[in-house]
């Protein structure tokens, strides 16, 4: 193995696991209010204002297919309904519902309270540090056509 690659390799070991194990952290705490990640994309993306089930699938990089089968599962719990563009019947925009703003809210403050607990280990220094270093490290990886850079205003 060539100068570097062994450091390099163990980098991205770790980014790997640490994205891993957020997922999985977070995947937990979703469960526990009747989600999965997709649900919660939909639901926080929803919360902004109104998306055709087109916009979703493109946005996630989901198939029509699948959109259809996650929004129909919401629409069954009572978390979002389908709304007729009253200029054009044949348009569809999905909407988040009062019950789905309550669920969201819940998810959020159950994830967001299990990841603080996690960070609360690191002191003012070490986050601001993680942060910088975590932007850094996006902005290498992105190109200017995939994503705008990350800068503090992003978070």
């Amino acid at each position: 193995m060539k100068e570097g690659e062994e450091d390099t390799l163990r980098i991205i070991n770790l980014v790997s696991k640490l994205s891993s194990t957020m997922r999985k952290e977070i995947s937990r705490e979703l469960k526990r209010v009747g989600l999965k990640s997709v649900d919660f994309a939909v639901l926080k993306t929803l919360s902004k204002g109104g998306v055709t089930p087109n916009k979703l699938a493109d946005r996630f990089g989901l198939t029509k297919p699948a959109i259809t089968y996650t929004v129909d599962r919401l629409e069954a719990h009572g978390l979002v309904r389908r709304e007729r563009n009253t200029s054009d019947r044949r348009r569809v925009v999905v909407t988040l519902t009062k019950k789905g703003r309550r669920v969201l809210a819940r998810a959020e403050h159950l994830y967001l309270r299990s990841l603080q607990n996690r960070l609360g280990a690191l002191n003012q220094q070490e986050l601001v540090t993680l942060e910088h270093t975590l932007e850094k490290l996006i902005n290498l990886f992105l190109t200017d056509k995939e994503h705008p850079r990350v800068n503090r205003a992003y978070s």
